[in-house]
């Protein structure tokens, strides 16, 4: 299915998303130099996480002056919990080279929605990109034999996620099917994308949104996924369209117990918004290396009650910028559940280096993880930021609501309440009445510059900004403003089809990335839907859709895909 058409938790799309996706050409050019750092990437996870305290006192160079069907009320709230004897909760890691999803895939939301009805046994984090699809078919039946025990009336609703994924083209091998493949063919329409600037003041030093050219054409595109043995597992996605072939995603991963590696082409989204979170978000696909935990992680002793840990770091290489051009990019992202109603996640992220940046030296590392500034003639060394998030979901009985907070910050001593970042929501995993509709709303905010501190996503010497060639790696909104969106999520039984459509309000400031020229008042929305008529047939449509003062963008996919592997995710327990 086409990144589009897969999408669940999708924000409304700024035009960066699909126009980087569209233009992108090769298949990992990068990935072979980014990938001798994938070794390494958990020793940086751990040392971005232990250097956020220190970092957040350091400066940056600022320029001068310059479900259900009306549930039973009478039961208690803990019910929700595990009062019925659950699915099997032990991983099978027979496989444990299970392919990643992308986290565009809609398995994420259901798993979220699952999540709020009270039907996991453990909390599920939808801004943790690295599950693979074995974890998510056990989820998913863990989720259905739930329902059956604990809330019959929803049944139906989980059981028709469990069918979803077993019908549908996210890519799972494993033992008696090593090999998915699935083909896609269809109608790509663009119209209106633009490029962030380049530079750091809106006053005197930035060169405005850079147009990216319209374009109409058909597309095809195949879904391929192969277990080499037992321990490594090869995921493509090549892409035909007009003007050439490029590779959407494609990476190798290797896998040893609950550690797991990967080195090629991937996207990511960290943190709980579906619009994006403040330090990452599935706008670009990466070239680059990593390494993730495939299984959760406990620690020993009293730091037990600290609850399953997740953890996934990468190292890639951003284009872009001027005096510095082609920095390297590390991410983080950490979380822990200590109850099953709450996750507790840090995500940081650091742009560094670069040709004609200081040398790439342990000093100068150094105080890119442990706090400090490091500036050459060009200016700093680095760029980084932190985001911490909470998502609870509440003890109210038949109401299945999950609330979140994502409080972001930059590099710089005071940001975290000079000049903050946050995104914040609510959604339902049912409305009441509606077993089979979901339903949310999120709010968006990007300060306005402190003297003392410095422009969201903008950096005086790492001037292509938070972006990759242009594309944001952050939030979609481009920094600067704020924005309103609401979403409904509806599945139909037995998998048949499901949909989601966002309706937002978006007020971009005059230090937005996309300033001037896009700077104030939008509206739009998105809409996304997926019908199977049959397991081995579906049909999408998207579109994307954003209207300002003297500008539209337009992003329409439609199209079938057809997947060649027989139907059905071999069962995860016995």
């Amino acid at each position: 299915m086409s990144e589009h058409a897969r999408r669940g938790p999708v924000s409304a799309q700024a035009w960066w998303s699909c126009a980087e996706r569209r233009e992108r050409a090769g298949g990992g050019g990068r990935a072979g130099r980014a990938g001798r750092y994938g070794a390494r990437a958990l020793l940086c996870a751990a040392l971005l996480g232990a250097g956020t305290g220190a970092q957040l006192s350091a400066q940056d160079t600022i320029p001068p002056a310059r479900a259900g069907a009306a549930p039973d009320t009478s039961r208690s709230a803990p019910s929700t919990v595990a009062r019925a004897a659950p699915a099997d909760p032990r991983p099978d890691r027979s496989v444990p080279a299970s392919p990643v999803l992308s986290p565009q895939s809609w398995v994420f939301e259901a798993l979220r929605r699952l999540w709020a009805l009270g039907l996991l046994d453990e909390a599920f984090d939808a801004g943790t990109p690295a599950l693979n699809c074995r974890k998510a078919a056990r989820l998913l039946e863990a989720a259905a034999a739930n329902a059956r025990a604990r809330r019959p009336e929803l049944a139906p609703v989980a059981e028709s996620y469990r069918v979803a994924l077993e019908s549908s083209a996210e890519l799972c091998p494993g033992p008696g099917r090593p090999f998915g493949l699935a083909l896609e063919g269809g109608y790509d329409r663009f119209r209106g994308g633009v490029r962030a600037g380049v530079g750091y003041d809106p006053a005197d030093d930035w060169t405005g949104v850079r147009p990216l050219a319209d374009t109409s054409t058909f597309v095809g595109r195949a879904h391929a996924a192969l277990l080499l043995g037992r321990n490594l597992s090869l995921v493509a996605t090549p892409e035909v369209r007009t003007g050439g072939v490029r590779l959407d995603e494609g990476y190798l991963a290797l896998a040893a117990g609950p550690v797991a590696a990967w080195a090629g082409r991937r996207s990511f989204r960290f943190g709980p918004a579906t619009a994006g979170g403040i330090v990452l978000s599935d706008l670009v696909a990466l070239d680059g290396g990593g390494a993730y935990l495939a299984e959760p992680i406990r620690f020993p002793w009293v730091f037990r009650a600290l609850g399953p840990i997740h953890m996934e770091s990468f190292v890639s290489q951003v284009r872009g910028g001027d005096r510095i051009r082609n920095p390297y990019f590390v991410a983080f992202r950490g979380t822990m559940a200590p109850h099953p109603r709450l996750i507790v996640g840090l995500s940081r992220a650091a742009m560094f280096g670069g040709q004609g940046n200081l040398p790439i030296t342990v000093r100068n590392m150094s105080f890119l993880f442990f706090g400090g500034t490091q500036s050459g003639p060009q200016g700093d060394f680095a760029n980084d930021m932190v985001a911490l998030d909470a998502q609870y979901r509440p003890p109210l009985g038949a109401l299945p609501l999950v609330t979140f907070l994502e409080w972001g910050m930059d590099d710089a001593a005071g940001a975290w309440h000079h000049e903050p970042a946050f995104n914040a929501g609510a959604f339902l995993g049912s409305v009441p009445g509606l077993p089979w509709v979901g339903a949310g709303a999120e709010w968006t905010y990007f300060a306005k510059h402190d003297p003392q501190n410095t422009i969201w996503y903008r950096n005086f010497s790492l001037r292509n900004g938070w972006t990759d060639d242009g594309i944001g790696v952050g939030s979609p909104l481009g920094g600067n403003g704020r924005q309103a969106l609401a979403h409904v999520d509806a599945t139909l039984p037995h998998g048949l089809a499901d949909l989601r459509a966002d309706v937002f309000y978006r007020d971009r400031g005059p230090e937005n990335l996309l300033a001037p020229e896009r700077a104030g008042v939008s509206r739009g929305g998105a809409l996304r839907l997926r019908v199977r008529p049959t397991g081995r047939v579906a049909a999408f449509g998207d579109i994307d859709v954003e209207r300002g003062q003297g500008w539209t963008f337009l992003h329409l996919v439609t199209g079938i895909e057809l997947a060649l592997t027989p139907a059905g995710i071999p069962s995860s327990h016995p």
